[in-house]
């Protein structure tokens, strides 16, 4: 019985760990470039859409951390009016309405 609990808690403090880093996650597989459904699929409900013009488009994706819920980073991603990915920053939202 022991044994039961101790796997459990192990296999559940494994499956919550990639929870948390999702926008760094998402940053090391991204690329300039990489078009919009390629990036939602690999960002899931994580991003959220921050601005939509018709020149360019902004999601959102925070980082948390796991046991307090405190907000660690946060990641933008522009995509253009192509819908290609133009640009990643990080901290706050870029006031600049092109992505050059």
């Amino acid at each position: 019985m022991k044994n039961f609990i101790l796997s459990l808690a192990v296999l559940l403090l494994v499956s919550c760990a990639g929870t948390h880093k999702q926008a760094s996650y998402v940053s090391s597989k991204s690329y300039i470039g990489m078009p919009l459904t390629e990036f939602k699929k690999l960002a899931g409900k994580k991003a959220n859409l921050e601005v939509l013009k018709s020149r360019y488009t902004v999601y959102r994706i925070n980082d948390y951390d796991v046991w307090t819920g405190a907000l660690l980073d946060t990641k933008f991603y522009y995509f253009d009016s192509t819908a290609k990915l133009a640009k990643i920053d990080g901290g706050v939202i870029s006031k600049k309405e092109d992505t050059n």
